[in-house]
Formats: structure tokens, sequence, C-alpha cells
């Protein structure tokens, strides 16, 4: 047995064995060749568990990162503990976990191998997990590996040269979900993901049907959303103040978009926008002009402009008829239309039997009208509303109510207006692009309106909105073909004369 020893840049001293004199030389060259090219590094350091380098690479990323950044990457990097270990009983795939501390938490940095993050990646994908969100795991995974190379913990990262998923493409589908045994609930579909997907992209019948079974002051906000294109973050970051209304005669309004509110920590806080082009001025129509200031003349704080434009709520609880007990200052039964009354299979209409257990409070929502959901809810003005709430309580019931009316109002032999089930509160600005392209909107106006950072993200994003019309290029076209056909050539059958 062979010992080579060593001294590190910082004078510390090394060992290390090796079963013959030329294995101990060897080593020794390559530890003297690293400290002449700067890549000396200690193996010890390699011990380091991967839950720790994490940490670390977090905390040197927080003074650069947003606020909202920082607490996703801390959320993906967190240890499954108690409070959310029912939440993520689910992230794995045939016994193996999906979360990032799950994976690799507990082992060193130097017992990473490339084969290890390619398996996770390729068990996130057979789990169904969309391409975007796979992506974006390994991506916090790669970082924190490239952290440990920068800082000579480890000499090459095993995140290098993993194979991902194309954006874009078809997330596979699990298959727990191809053979489901008897009796199992199905799941609701997952909503897809191309760019003309209709639960992106809803029409101006399609929102006013929306609007009208939105309870008030929300039906202003799905108003606002669709025809003004913000994101729902600044949205909520409305302030009294931002509003600029004109005379009702003469002058354009417009909205100033200078905050976002996102939750951090359970709380709402206000942020800066996404990108320096969010901060911005967006021009309203004279509809949505005309409903901004009849909301500002019933709004309780409309002479403080730091005031929040759109109130919080809390709810009064919904008694449904299959409750047994009423508790105090729940809606009672009487409140329900009859039908739900009834017993029978009204009855178990009104339990959702069919439905999964987070669908069903929605599902009993939406069978109440525009003005019953409205008397439940409890406005605060004095704070913002919080998204989360906002689409539980107020959003998918009323999608749900709108397609009720719909069906129930249509006319025999008509199609009824009806909204896409998975539509999701950011499909009001997907639609705001799209009703914009149709109204011959330019692409640039359309993104400083959207605030985007350039305006080849808005043609990434959109350009197939914007079908131009081929017909005047096919008649200049066809015009140089008849004019060939109709003059005599004594060419050659090769060349072909231009006029003109």
């Amino acid at each position: 047995m062979y010992i080579a020893k060593w001294l590190t840049v910082t004078g510390q001293d090394r060992s290390k064995t090796f079963p013959s004199k030329k294995d101990a030389e060897a080593h020794l060259t390559k530890v003297q060749a690293a400290k002449l090219h700067g890549n000396e590094f200690d193996p010890a350091a390699g011990k380091m568990l991967f839950r720790e380098a994490a940490a670390l690479w977090l905390d040197d990323r927080k003074a650069s990162l947003k606020a909202t950044t920082y607490a996703t990457h801390a959320e993906r990097l967190a240890p499954t503990g108690e409070c959310s270990k029912a939440r993520h009983a689910r992230l794995t795939y045939k016994g193996q976990p999906l979360r990032i501390d799950s994976s690799f938490g507990d082992y060193p940095l130097n017992k990473i191998s490339h084969d290890d993050v390619q398996a996770w990646v390729n068990r996130l994908v057979a789990s169904g997990r969309q391409p975007s969100s796979v992506r974006n795991l390994f991506f916090v995974v790669r970082q924190v590996l490239a952290w440990a190379v920068k800082t000579k913990k480890i000499t090459n990262s095993p995140a290098d040269h993993v194979q991902l998923p194309r954006v874009g493409s078809a997330a596979a589908r699990p298959e727990t979900d191809k053979a489901k045994p008897k009796g199992a609930r199905e799941s609701a579909p997952k909503r897809s993901r191309r760019r003309d997907d209709p639960a992106r992209f809803l029409t101006a019948a399609q929102v006013a049907a929306l609007d009208a079974a939105t309870p008030w002051p929300y039906s202003v906000f799905v108003h606002i959303g669709a025809w003004t294109g913000l994101r729902p973050g600044e949205m909520i970051g409305l302030r009294v103040g931002d509003v600029y209304l004109s005379d009702e005669d003469a002058g354009e309004s417009w909205l100033s978009v200078a905050e976002s509110v996102a939750v951090l920590d359970g709380e709402s806080v206000y942020l800066d926008p996404k990108t320096e082009g969010s901060v911005r001025d967006v021009p309203l129509t004279a509809d949505t002009a005309a409903r901004l200031r009849a909301y500002l003349a019933v709004h309780p704080d409309v002479h403080d402009p730091d005031a929040p434009l759109f109130p919080s709520f809390s709810a009064v609880p919904l008694r449904l008829p299959f409750m047994r007990k009423r508790e105090p200052g729940t809606v009672p039964p009487s409140r329900l239309p009859a039908a739900l009354r009834d017993a029978g299979a009204a009855l178990r209409e009104a339990r959702h039997e069919d439905l999964p257990p987070a669908h069903r409070q929605a599902a009993a929502l939406a069978y109440l009208s525009e003005d019953e959901a409205a008397a439940r809810l409890i406005l605060d003005w004095d704070v913002p509303l919080r998204l989360d709430a906002f689409r539980k309580t107020i959003w998918t019931p009323a999608v749900l109510r709108a397609n009720r009316v719909a069906r129930e109002t249509a006319k025999p032999g008509t199609v009824p207006v009806t909204v896409p089930p998975g539509v999701t509160p950011y499909a009001l600005r997907h639609t705001y692009a799209s009703l914009s392209a149709a109204a011959g909107i330019k692409p640039l106006a359309l993104s400083r309106r959207m605030g985007h950072a350039a305006v080849t993200m808005t043609m990434n994003v959109y350009a197939h909105l914007y079908r131009e019309s081929a017909a005047d290029d096919m008649a200049a076209l066809g015009a140089m073909a008849m004019a060939v056909s109709a003059t005599p050539t004594t060419h050659g059958a090769n060349v072909i004369p231009l006029r003109g």
C-alpha cells in the first residue's frame, strides 16, 4: 500500500491510500496539475449532502432572485414535513419519489451520478408531468450541482447532457391511469397545452356570459381582465389611484400598472411587476371605462388612492340539503333551488358523488344564482384579493354557473354559449391578446400593453393569432403567370422574359 500526501492551497494536509506506487504518483500528478490551473478541490467537500448544498445555493441566490422566484425555489427544494406529508404523498411513481429532496436530499454530492439524474427526469416524464414542469424542476437541480462545481465540491456536474422532454410535446400518460380498477373515480382530464387550446382564448360572447355569472364586485374583475390583458397578480395589485378615467364625452382612460401582489409565507405582499416593461399604462375601451366609473361610484374607499381596487372576502359557509346540522350563519336550504331540495335523484345530484371532493363545493355553488352567490360574500376593502380564494370560491363556480344558465336559457335549435370547464383566470390575459389580434391591433402595440419584455415574446406566444391574408400575394403571382402565358416567346423553353 502506498500513501500519497500533499498540501492544499490553504495549507491543509491531505492524504489518500493507493494499492500501487504508480497510482499514488498519478494522483499526485493530477493534484499538482489542478493546482497549476486553479482547479484544486477537496474530495472531502464532496461528501456534503445535496440538501445542505441546496440550502447554501439558495442562500447565495437570495439577493439576486425576485421574492416570488426565491419562494418557488424554496418550496421545490423543501423536505416533506408533517404538515405537507399528505399533500406530497401522491408525488411518487411506482414507489419511487419525485420531489427533489426526497430524490437527492440524503445523497452526498459525489455519489450522485448522471444516471441518477436522468432516471429521475424519466420518472417525472412517466408520471404524466407536463414537459415544462419537468424542465423547471430539473433546472433547479442543475443549478445546485453547478454551484457545487463552482465551489469545488465536485469536479463536474452529473446534470450535464441530461435528456429533457421537449416543450410542446404531449405529456406521457401515467401507467396507473391506463387501467383503473373497477369502481375507481375518474380524475378530471388534463387541459391541453396546444397554442390554439379553446380553454386559453375566450370569445367576446363567452366573456360576457362569464361576467354575467360572476357575483359583484368580481364581475368587474373578470371584465377588466379580459379587456386589458393584465396578469392576475397585476389585477390584484391595482389600487384606486391607479385608475384614470377621463370625462365621459372625451379623452382617454387607462390603468396604471406599477405593482403586483403575490402570497409569500401566507401573506399578500406588493412587489415590483414581472419585467421592466410591465410598468405601463393600459388604455381602456369606452365600455370598460364606464364599468369602472360605476364601480368606483360605490367603492367605499374611492378617496383613498392607496386602497385596493378589488377587495378580499370571506364566504358564509354553504349548507347543502344533505347536511344534517345547520351551523350558525350558513345559508339555509330555502335559499337553494327547489329541485335541490327534492328527495331521490335530485338529492344525489346535490351530493355530486360522481365528482372528486375538491370539485363538489364548486358544483354546489354553481346552482346558486349570481345574487345568491354575492349574498354569501363578506367583503374586506382594506385587504387585496387572494387569487387562490378567488379561483376556488368565485371563479370555478362562475364558470359552471355560466354553462348551466346558458343551457337552460338556450333557444331550441341553437348552440348555447358555454365556457370551457378547464378555463383559468390567466385565460383572461390570453383572451385579451386574441381579441386584440382580431381587432387588428399591431403586435408592437399589443406587446407594450401586455407588458412583455420584447415584441419577440409576443410573437412567440401569439403569432398564430395574426393570420395574414395571402389573397394579394397570390393575385400578384397569378398575374405574372398570366402575362407569361399570354406573351409569345422566341427565347426558348427555359427563358422567361421579364416585363415591367
